[in-house]
C-alpha cells in the first residue's frame, strides 16, 4: 500500500511541479503520462538512442547521459563536456517504487545498485545492464554523478543528475521513466 501511495504521490507531484523555468509538456500515450523528449526512449533513433542533459549543481550543463538498447542490453553512458570530469557515478534502473529513498523522498544514491569511483580525468563512464534484469515498462532511471571542473582558480565540485522529473523530497534530484516496448525492434 505504501508503494502504491508513493507512486501516486510521485505522479501527482510530477504533474503539479511545472515551473516557469522549464516548460513541461505532458502527452498521453498508452494510458500513461510522459514528458515529451525526456521520459521515453527516442523510438525513431537508431537503437532508440536518447540523450539527456547532465545537469551539475542545478545550473550547469556538464554533459549528457545517453540511453540505448544494444544486443539485449540497456547501455547507459555518462559523458562530460566543457572541461567537466566524472569523479563517481550512481545509477538506478528498475521499478519506480523501488528507488532507494529516505522517508522524505530524497534518493539515497549510496544505495543505488550501480556505482563507480573514477580516476582523475575521466570524461566517460558506460554501464551495460541486461534487459532481462529490468522491468519492461513502468521503469525508472535515476542517473547521478559527482563531477568537477578546474576553473583555473581551483576546482569546482558539484553533484549532477540526468535531467528529468524531480523526486518529491526537499532536493533537486531527478529521474526518468521508461517503457522498453517504446523501443521494440522493427519486424524483418
Amino acid at each position: 500500500m505504501k508503494k502504491t501511495y508513493t507512486l501516486i504521490l510521485l505522479t501527482c507531484l510530477t504533474i503539479l511541479s511545472c515551473s516557469t523555468d522549464n516548460e513541461i509538456i505532458t502527452v498521453q500515450k498508452d494510458s500513461r503520462t510522459t514528458l515529451e523528449g525526456t521520459r521515453q526512449f527516442n523510438r525513431d533513433a537508431n537503437n532508440c538512442y536518447t540523450e539527456i542533459d547532465l545537469i551539475a549543481g542545478q545550473h550547469y550543463t556538464a554533459g549528457i547521459v545517453s540511453y540505448q538498447i544494444l544486443n539485449n542490453d540497456l547501455v547507459v553512458t555518462y559523458t562530460t563536456t566543457s572541461g567537466w570530469e566524472i569523479n563517481a557515478t550512481h545509477l538506478y534502473v528498475g521499478e519506480c517504487d523501488a528507488i532507494p529513498t529516505n522517508r522524505r523522498g530524497n534518493p539515497k544514491v549510496g544505495h543505488f545498485p550501480y556505482q563507480s569511483t573514477e580516476p582523475a580525468g575521466t570524461t566517460e563512464v558506460v554501464w551495460v545492464i541486461p534487459l532481462s534484469e529490468i522491468p519492461e515498462c513502468d521503469g525508472c532511471i535515476a542517473a547521478h554523478a559527482e563531477v568537477s571542473l578546474d576553473t583555473g582558480n581551483g576546482t569546482q565540485q558539484e553533484t549532477a543528475w540526468a535531467n528529468g522529473e524531480q523526486f518529491p523530497g526537499n532536493n533537486w534530484a531527478m529521474f526518468l521513466s521508461y517503457c522498453l516496448t517504446d523501443c521494440a525492434p522493427p519486424s524483418y
